[in-house]
């Protein structure tokens, strides 16, 4: 008998991997725990980007989960070297600014999704989701 997976299917069986850096560490809780809630494993809370990429191979994410909130140029550059390790790397992107949104259609095909801080629970699951699944929002 031979079974076969959709890619969706696949990725609600596979326990999600996440990397998630905040420098705020208040949120960087919150987050983690509405993950961990939502059957995802943490391998690693950084406040830094430098940290992340530093980590990145070792911890083997599926997912990086960075805030953007301020020092954009800086963190984007450094995001780049996260692709320079693995360009199939999924980032999904936490600010309070908007113009992620337009990195986030593809633009540059850094950013797989953007989600603004305070975002409902449901809406942050379901895009990290999606962006398991190859969707892009």
């Amino acid at each position: 008998m031979s079974i076969c997976l959709t890619q969706e299917s696949h990725a609600k069986l596979h326990t999600v991997r996440a990397l998630v850096v905040d420098e705020d560490a208040v949120y960087q809780n919150l987050l983690c725990k509405l993950l961990v809630s939502n059957g995802v494993k943490i391998v690693g809370r950084v406040s830094h980007l430098d940290e992340a990429v530093g980590m990145y191979k070792d911890a083997a994410p599926d997912v990086v989960l960075a805030d953007l909130s301020s020092d954009v140029e800086s963190r984007i550059t450094r995001l780049f070297k996260i692709k320079e390790i693995d360009p199939l790397a999924k980032i999904v992107v936490f600010s309070i600014l908007s113009f992620f949104d337009d990195l986030a259609q593809g633009r540059d095909g850094l950013i797989d999704a953007h989600i603004m801080k305070g975002s409902a629970a449901k809406e942050i699951v379901g895009t990290i989701q999606g962006v398991i699944v190859g969707e892009k929002s």
